[in-house]
């Protein structure tokens, strides 16, 4: 049986550097600008919101049903700093 011997390709510390930045950027991020999870109060309200607006007859047409719920997706993305996840988006809004 033969053996092979694995060995680290010899760079420089900057490359390293480079190498683990680019497998870990979300480490790199300063914390202010790192993504948060919404709170459920948060959640709730997206919900209440866009549940109003529908009661309101804002949404008699498809259009306004998509402006219903672009209006809590920019929302959503202001307050987490991140798009919300299908799994979200079934979650509010069905």
């Amino acid at each position: 049986m033969m053996g092979f011997i694995i060995s680290k390709p010899q760079t420089s510390d900057t490359q390293d550097s480079a190498i683990l930045e680019h497998e870990k950027p979300e480490e790199k991020q300063k914390p202010e600008e790192q993504k948060k999870e919404p709170s459920e109060e948060f959640l709730k309200k997206l919900e209440e919101d866009a549940y109003k607006k529908v009661i309101s007859n804002e949404c008699t047409t498809g259009e306004g049903l998509q402006k219903i719920l672009k209006s809590g997706f920019d929302e959503f993305k202001d307050n987490t700093g991140r798009n919300m996840t299908y799994a979200e988006m079934r979650r509010l809004y069905g």
